[in-house]
């Protein structure tokens, strides 16, 4: 490939018609063709992410998460497995993969929910089904979600409050422990 034009004709080889003969032609093919590879090259990475997390989605309903909650669980469990190994163990070893989501839900379930969210991981009714639901216990569940919003005011708004909450109950030591708190605010609280 020593000049341009050699170049250029050589990336148009199998190119159909004069788009391979005529080199005024062959330019702008090639360009053209140099630019959409370009862009290919990037929307290629999305298109396979969202191919993941189809598999993902399907190998994780299959043992009833959701892929959201999956990957929240993941989260919290710190497993730090990608969605392509994830996708590939869905598919190809289902045990391993069901291992990983029941690490999952296990985070899940040592999430420390805040007082004023009285909603579970399985939603506001309980992991019942809202079509299933009788007309009794959604008005029950609208009057536990007036209760929780009347809640959520009262709840603290930053760690601050939260630690004096805490050490109004006695349990000032533990929090300021567990919370990165500097200094001056440590004493401030103690005081």
């Amino acid at each position: 490939m020593g000049n341009r034009k050699a170049t250029i004709m050589q990336l148009a080889k199998g190119f159909r018609g004069r788009r391979k003969n005529c080199f005024r032609i062959t330019v702008h093919a090639v360009h053209r063709a140099l630019k959409y590879a370009y862009v290919s090259r990037r929307l290629r990475k999305r298109e396979n992410r969202r191919t993941w997390i189809t598999q993902i989605n399907a190998g994780s309903k299959e043992h009833g998460l959701s892929y959201g909650k999956l990957i929240y669980g993941l989260i919290h469990a710190e497993i730090g497995v990608n969605r392509k190994m994830l996708a590939l163990l869905a598919q190809q070893e289902p045990q391993s993969f069901r291992a990983i989501v029941e690490e999952a839900k296990l985070a899940l379930s040592k999430i420390v929910v805040p007082p004023g969210a009285a909603q579970s991981i399985e939603g506001p009714l309980g992991g019942a089904d809202p079509e299933q639901a009788s007309p009794a216990s959604m008005g029950a569940t609208a009057a536990g979600a007036a209760a929780a919003h009347a809640q959520t005011r009262a709840t603290p708004t930053n760690l601050i409050e939260l630690a004096k909450e805490m050490a109004e109950q006695g349990e000032l030591s533990d929090a300021l422990e567990s919370l990165s708190i500097s200094g001056g605010e440590r004493r401030e609280l103690q005081n």
